[in-house]
């Protein structure tokens, strides 16, 4: 089965440079404008349902999604991004004022960073791996749509890779990753493709 996991489309808190975590803004037009583009991709692949995080902008990008593909939509709060706590909301000239000791650390070495009234990493893992692990029980294919730091997380987790790598991988908004399970183990799957252009969000 393949896991085609789907970053909700830009807000205008991605086009402004805001961090977003738990925070709630709505898609842009040029988000669903993404997420009717990624449609076109998955029509093909045959995927039978969808699993959303609860937060608005992954919820519109999923109930998009449904309408062009004719399929159902379930919520999984496992599929939540991060918090970012009292930085939500904010600019990363904002962050570096208030927060510059814990902003160098997120920059250099992300997994030992825990948000101010916020989440962390290693929490966003647990409910990541909670997640592939029920995927890894069913035949069919499934699209989950999520968030960057959701999204980046679960890459590393199918690949073994460490924490400290989250910066690595580059996840744009609407973007489709790929996960493949097979014969035991996770697959990055590289023949659906993975969008590394566009805007990215404060990281």
């Amino acid at each position: 089965m393949t896991l085609f996991l789907i970053r909700h489309g830009e807000t205008a808190w991605n086009h402004r440079g805001l961090y977003q975590g738990h925070g709630d803004p709505p898609l842009s037009q040029a988000g669903a404008d993404q997420i009717l583009a990624t449609a076109s991709r998955l029509r093909p692949q045959g995927a039978h349902v969808i699993f959303t995080s609860p937060l608005l902008r992954a919820r519109q990008s999923a109930a998009i999604l449904a309408d062009e593909l004719a399929v159902s939509v379930s919520e999984d709060r496992r599929l939540i991004e991060m918090s970012y706590g009292h930085w939500e909301g904010l600019t990363q000239s904002d962050v570096k004022t208030r927060w510059p000791t814990l902003l160098r650390l997120w920059k250099t070495a992300p997994e030992e960073v825990m948000f101010p009234d916020g989440g962390s990493l290693a929490e966003l893992q647990d409910a990541v791996r909670a997640f592939l692990a029920d995927a890894e029980r069913t035949t069919k294919n499934i699209i989950a749509v999520t968030h960057q730091g959701t999204i980046r997380v679960a890459v590393l987790t199918a690949e073994g890779r460490p924490l400290s790598e989250f910066r690595q991988i580059r996840v744009a908004p609407g973007s489709l990753t790929a996960l493949t399970h097979r014969e035991g183990r996770w697959i990055l799957d590289d023949v659906h493709g993975r969008a590394l252009s566009g805007a990215q969000p404060p990281v």
